[in-house]
């Protein structure tokens, strides 16, 4: 419980329920926290851990960011990768430079994205790049 005022409530309990009537058998008993400024008066089995309130974790109020490859050297990339070098998301062969497209959402105009590069032959590398205005 997470709460400013928790009032003398009497009995909080946390113990395991009967498995199965058969087996006549108990679960295992579970845990008890109580986060507020003021100890209430309650009574709790197992006993209870108290600790002072705090603020749980909220949902984010903005989307949260992301990247995602659209496509290299024009072969478009999958939704959903599977990232397997078994099993390549897009397969190219240049020995040239290609493009890599690249879709940003909710992310700020002038950050700096590093792709990093690897093959299953050769070292890899790292490119940098700033994100562009907002596509609409």
């Amino acid at each position: 419980m997470i709460a400013p005022v928790i009032p003398s409530a009497g009995n909080v309990s946390a113990q395991g329920g009967l498995n199965s009537p058969a087996q006549s058998s108990f679960a295992g008993d579970g845990y008890i926290r109580i986060n507020t400024p003021a100890l209430p008066a309650v009574t709790s089995n197992p006993p209870a851990i108290f600790g002072p309130l705090f603020k749980p974790p909220l949902p984010a109020l903005t989307p949260i960011p992301s990247l995602r490859i659209v496509s290299v050297n024009n072969v478009a990339a999958p939704i959903s990768p599977f990232l397997n070098y078994l099993t390549p998301d897009i397969q190219i062969n240049a020995n040239t430079p290609v493009n890599v497209a690249i879709a940003a959402a909710n992310v700020p105009v002038g950050t700096i994205v590093t792709l990093r590069l690897s093959s299953e032959f050769g070292a890899g590398t790292r490119r940098s790049t700033a994100t562009r205005s907002p596509v609409p």
